[in-house]
């Protein structure tokens, strides 16, 4: 299987980390615009979700953390 990003571990880690549901994610990301439903989550964090460049950006607002993080290894 090809992964379809390379930050879905890292943003499962972090979210883990800061007690944040899936739910939770997608409720932060609903209230920032970004349309994703709790379904989308786990195939981010499993890498065979693509994700845009919004997306990210959103997702580190949402974590509370910054864009950087979500590429450390």
């Amino acid at each position: 299987m090809n992964k379809k990003n390379i930050t879905g571990k890292k943003i499962r880690l972090i979210r883990m980390q800061k007690g944040i549901t899936q739910e939770q994610l997608a409720a932060r990301l609903h209230v920032q615009g970004i349309n994703m439903d709790r379904s989308n989550i786990p195939r981010i964090e499993h890498q065979t979700r693509e994700l845009l460049d919004y997306e990210i950006k959103a997702i580190a607002i949402a974590l509370d953390t910054s864009i950087e993080d979500l590429f450390d290894e």
